[in-house]
């Protein structure tokens, strides 16, 4: 919802059919999501909104601007969808976004063109003009990186201790007219890791980041605990530090939504209504060997067995009572490598997406998950059209850069659950649960109007490339590997 306001917002300022498109796809998802929970209200609004910004596309297109009335409606359109959403759940306090970057800029910096290019990829571009106004901005934007153009030494001091103490754990980039010797040096002395000129091109940056844009999601904490006075006391301070939180309360109950979910960590109470909390955690750790599931255990001292006889399918052990503090960086600590592990075992090099074999495997989980469910999961084989001629007329290199792009497309636009796997050189497989075949077509059709519009490829020398498609519903009853074979093959 927040991303769908700070887009209308830029389009506001000046019509982008890329944006308009992308826009037109947050908010049918915003649809399918509704009608997942029953929010009739909800699902109009996004729906009437989505058919606005497909239709002001389609006539930018063939007339060369938008509708004369667009913002007037649009403004229209925003207000029936913030009232529905109001209607349908109240959100507890300020949004957060989670992701994006987080840039000071003064006045005479021009960061608008920058701003919406990287929107038109789903990427938010906070701006701020002095370290005050960034500092306040934290409150409801927890960036996946730190930016400074640095024409002068002013705010030096400021931005140095916040990339070194608050903002640490993200990478802090700094954009310079100058790309001397001394100002590299002078850039190391603040603690950037990434050194960019500026004007920045959004590609250079984009690429710069990928691994943190990439990752930008919050940790997700799957919380295993049939107490539930402690259960919401863990909930609050973990989500207080930008940390999604999900609750169950025995061990069948936390299983399924493990499977479900994929947390990065799960935290557990020894004693379960159903198991030991051990067994549970073997249980863990047959289910997923490689890389391990972290499992920090919550016990008494009398219930932790000694260091040296501790069970290898506990990453933690924490005594209960546990400090905030104490959970907190247990916590990060053992979610950021889990999700290091992922990336180094489970993802393309290139492109970040899953590989085949990953890709399989968390495919038949869902496929596990739709047999006792009976919710629709929808399998999407999508590949870029002319990709071949592209590479031979610019460059096995530039052909990479496209890929990543690609990649980088589908990741900022598909929701958290949703899978992607590349099978074969520009052919992704789509995993999209809870979906049936009708939204995933509207879906990917709004896809495919966004990345149309995109320019790949430098200056002049920028093209426009399209993406084929093909949609199959999901068959619990096979296993994941023959269906991704199926999908490929049957033309």
């Amino acid at each position: 919802m927040t991303d769908i306001e700070r887009g209308l917002a830029l389009l506001g300022r000046g019509w982008d059919t890329p944006l308009a498109a992308h826009l037109a796809y947050l908010a049918l998802n915003l649809k399918c999501q509704a009608e997942r929970d029953g929010e009739d209200e909800l699902v109009a609004a996004a729906q009437t909104l989505a058919h606005s910004l497909h239709d002001a596309v389609r006539e930018a297109r063939q007339t060369g601007h938008p509708p004369a009335d667009l913002t007037q409606a649009l403004a229209a359109r925003l207000a029936r969808l913030k009232a529905s959403r109001k209607l349908a759940s109240p959100p507890p306090g300020l949004p957060v976004v989670h992701g994006g970057i987080l840039l000071l800029a003064g006045p005479g910096d021009d960061v608008a063109a920058l701003e919406q290019s990287l929107a038109r990829y789903g990427v938010t571009l906070s701006v701020h003009p002095d370290p005050d106004a960034l500092i306040a901005a934290l409150d409801t934007f927890q960036p996946a990186a730190l930016a400074l153009v640095r024409t002068d030494s002013r705010h030096d001091a400021a931005m140095s201790a916040l990339a070194r103490t608050r903002l640490a754990h993200i990478p802090f980039v700094v954009l310079s007219p100058e790309s001397d010797f001394a100002s590299r040096i002078a850039a190391v002395r603040l603690g950037a890791s990434v050194f960019l000129p500026w004007p920045v091109g959004h590609d250079e940056l984009l690429t710069a980041l990928a691994v943190p844009l990439a990752d930008s999601q919050p940790l997700r904490v799957l919380v295993i605990d049939p107490q539930v006075d402690l259960v919401h006391w863990y909930a609050d301070a973990l989500t207080a530090a930008g940390i999604e939180v999900l609750l169950a309360s025995s061990g069948a109950e936390g299983y399924d939504s493990m499977l479900r979910n994929h947390p990065d960590v799960l935290l557990v109470n020894r004693i379960l209504p159903d198991c030991d909390g051990l067994d549970f955690a073997r249980v863990v750790r047959q289910t997923c060997p490689v890389p391990p599931m972290p499992v920090l255990m919550l016990a008494s001292e009398a219930l932790q067995p000694q260091r040296r006889l501790s069970d290898e399918s506990i990453e933690y052990w924490l005594a209960r009572p546990v400090a905030t503090d104490e959970l907190l960086v247990a916590v990060q600590r053992a979610g950021r490598r889990r999700r290091l592990q992922l990336g180094l075992s489970q993802r393309d090099a290139l492109t970040g997406a899953l590989t085949v074999q990953a890709l399989c495997e968390r495919l038949d989980e869902e496929l596990s998950r739709v047999a006792r469910s009976a919710q629709p999961l929808v399998l999407a084989l999508v590949d870029l059209n002319g990709f071949s001629s592209f590479n031979r007329r610019r460059g096995y290199a530039a052909g990479d850069r496209v890929l990543a792009t690609w990649a980088r497309f589908l990741r900022k636009r598909l929701r958290r659950n949703d899978l992607i796997g590349r099978v074969d050189g520009d052919a992704f497989v789509l995993v999209l649960p809870d979906t049936g075949l009708e939204a995933a077509q509207a879906l990917l059709d709004s896809l495919s109007l966004a990345f149309s519009e995109l320019a790949l490829g430098d200056g002049d020398a920028a093209e426009r490339l399209s993406f084929s498609m093909r949609l199959c519903e999901a068959d619990p009853r096979l296993p994941a590997a023959e269906q991704l074979t199926t999908l490929e093959t049957d033309v």
